[in-house]
C-alpha cells in the first residue's frame, strides 16, 4: 500500500512538469491525475490535489487534507534527488540510485575518510588527480617468495650448468679435474664426456644457485621488513 503512494506522487510530479512544458493540456493532467486515486485497507478514497499536490482523502461529503498512512513511518531522503523514501528502502523510488552511504577508504592506512577528502588525515596520503591522457601505476615491493625466486635461481643455474659442463666434457684441455676419479677424466674429450660433465653441472648449478636465492630472498625479506618496502611510480599512456 505504501509503494502505491510513492509511485502516485512520482507520477503526478510528472505530470506536472509535462504540463508546465505544455505538453499535455490542463484537462488531460486532471483526467490522469484522476487515475493516481488509491483506496487504502479501510477503505479510504485518497487524491492529491490538482495545485498543491498534497494527499486528501473523501470522508463521503468533503475532501481533507491529511498526510497518508507512510507518513507515521521514518523516511530516508535521497541524497542525489531528495525524494523521500520508505524506512529500509535500498533504493531510491524515484532516481533509482543507492541509499545506502559509499565510505572512501585510505589506499595507504585503509582508514574511512571525511567525503570530498583530498588527502588523508591520518597518514598525509594525497589523492593526485589523474592527467590527462596519462595513468599513474604505482609499484610497491612488500616481499619475495623464497619458494619462487630460490627455484627460478636454481633453474638459471641448472641452465648454466648444463652448457658449461658440456663445454668442460668436450674440450680436455679446458681446465683441469685432477680431484676426480681417472675413468671420469678419461671421459672428456668425448661424447660421454660432454654427457656426465653436462650432468654433473646440472646438478651442482641447481642446488648452488638454488641455495643462494634462499639466502638472498629471506635477507631481502628482512631488509624490507626493517626498512619498509620501495615504491616506484610509472606514467602509462591511455589508449
Amino acid at each position: 500500500m505504501m509503494d502505491k503512494f510513492r509511485e502516485a506522487e512520482i507520477k503526478y510530479k510528472e505530470l506536472k512538469e509535462k504540463r508546465d512544458k505544455n505538453e499535455i493540456t490542463k484537462d488531460e493532467f486532471i483526467t490522469e491525475l484522476q487515475k493516481l486515486m488509491i483506496k487504502d485497507e479501510d477503505g479510504k478514497l485518497w487524491a492529491l490535489g490538482v495545485s498543491s499536490g498534497k494527499w486528501h482523502y473523501y470522508d463521503g461529503n468533503k475532501w481533507i487534507p491529511q498526510d497518508p498512512p507512510y507518513s507515521t513511518q521514518k523516511n530516508i531522503i535521497c541524497p542525489y534527488c531528495g525524494f523521500e523514501n520508505p524506512e529500509n528502502s535500498i533504493f531510491c523510488i524515484k532516481c533509482e540510485r543507492s541509499l545506502k552511504k559509499v565510505s572512501i577508504t585510505c589506499p595507504r592506512c585503509g582508514k574511512e575518510l571525511p567525503e570530498g577528502s583530498e588527502s588523508c588525515p591520518y597518514c598525509g596520503y594525497t589523492f593526485e588527480k589523474e592527467r590527462e591522457g596519462t595513468e599513474e601505476i604505482e609499484l610497491r615491493i612488500r616481499s619475495v617468495s623464497v619458494f619462487s625466486f630460490s627455484l627460478f635461481c636454481g633453474g638459471f643455474g641448472l641452465v648454466i650448468g648444463i652448457i658449461l659442463g658440456a663445454l668442460i666434457g668436450v674440450f680436455n684441455s679446458f681446465l683441469s679435474f685432477d680431484f676426480l676419479p681417472d675413468f671420469i677424466n678419461s671421459t672428456r674429450g668425448h661424447f660421454m664426456g660432454s654427457i656426465l660433465f653436462g650432468l654433473g653441472g646440472a646438478i651442482t648449478g641447481f642446488f648452488s644457485l638454488w641455495l643462494f636465492g634462499i639466502v638472498i630472498s629471506l635477507f631481502t625479506n628482512l631488509i624490507l621488513f626493517l626498512f619498509g618496502s620501495p615504491k616506484f611510480k610509472f606514467s602509462k599512456e591511455r589508449g
